[in-house]
């Protein structure tokens, strides 16, 4: 049986609210958006989950440049809807397009992860057949 494609997927976009409910709001779409990426199969990096309210551990460059670390490791930019309005999102994704990476718009995300599981699926059948199950 043919081996599923290991993507790992990095969730960009805004983290920062105007309030701290709107920061909780900015994470908990992020965290939507990462856990359509794991029931797809996939693993999905999420900085806003990762260090959610961690304001106090590190300064704002510090941070982009760890999670910039972290985008060169992944395979897949998930450019969230208003990202551009952040300039950490912003960075990222623009690292990202300079290394090469694949940029995904959110609103595209669905239809991405299921064309990656239908070409799982035909690679799965080939490797099926060819090994005579």
């Amino acid at each position: 049986m043919a081996k599923k494609e290991s993507l790992i997927f990095y969730v960009s976009g805004r983290y920062t609210g105007q309030t701290v409910e709107e920061t909780d709001i900015n994470i908990r779409h992020a965290e939507n958006v990462a856990r359509t990426i794991w029931r797809a199969g996939f693993a999905a990096i999420c900085p806003h989950t990762n260090s959610a309210h961690f304001d106090d551990e590190a300064n704002y460059l510090t941070f982009i440049e760890k999670y910039m670390d972290i985008v060169e490791r992944c395979d897949v930019v998930v450019a969230m809807i208003g990202y551009q309005t952040s300039l950490g999102a912003t960075v990222e994704v623009a690292y990202a397009e300079r290394l090469g990476k694949t940029i995904i718009p959110e609103i595209e995300l669905d239809d991405y992860l299921q064309s990656i599981q239908r070409g799982n699926e035909r690679r799965d059948i080939a490797g099926r057949v060819l090994m005579g199950a």
